[in-house]
């Protein structure tokens, strides 16, 4: 049966608490990422800040990095922060919310009971 065929007193699926942690640690990290990657900036030195930020927003990041073109060397460095830390905090944002619905969906699976057809 598909969530189209279903009766109308069935429940979508909603945040579970599990999922809400998990979206929230996956945000912690992402915030410590991205303020490690912006240290490594300040700094000079790229490391696994940057790295670990990326991976977090990933595939996303590896999507827009094909397509997006060099940014500009006379920019400030405030504006090529703001340039990449905001589209990955985006991202991650994206990824944070796919963790809950995956997370409800599995939790709603697996409370209700299986059914077999033969």
């Amino acid at each position: 049966m598909t969530e189209s065929d279903a009766p109308s007193g069935t429940q979508q699926p909603t945040a579970s608490a599990w999922g809400r942690r998990a979206a929230r640690i996956y945000m912690i990290l992402g915030a410590v990422s991205l303020l490690a990657m912006l240290v490594e900036t300040l700094a000079g030195h790229p490391g696994t800040g940057t790295m670990f930020a990326a991976i977090l927003a990933a595939p996303w990041s590896l999507l827009v990095a094909g397509l997006a073109p060099p940014l500009p060397r006379d920019w400030p460095l405030a504006a090529g922060l703001l340039i990449r830390v905001v589209p990955l905090a985006l991202f991650m944002l994206l990824n944070a919310a796919i963790v809950r619905g995956i997370a409800a969906r599995t939790e709603r699976d697996l409370t209700r009971p299986a059914t077999y057809s033969r």
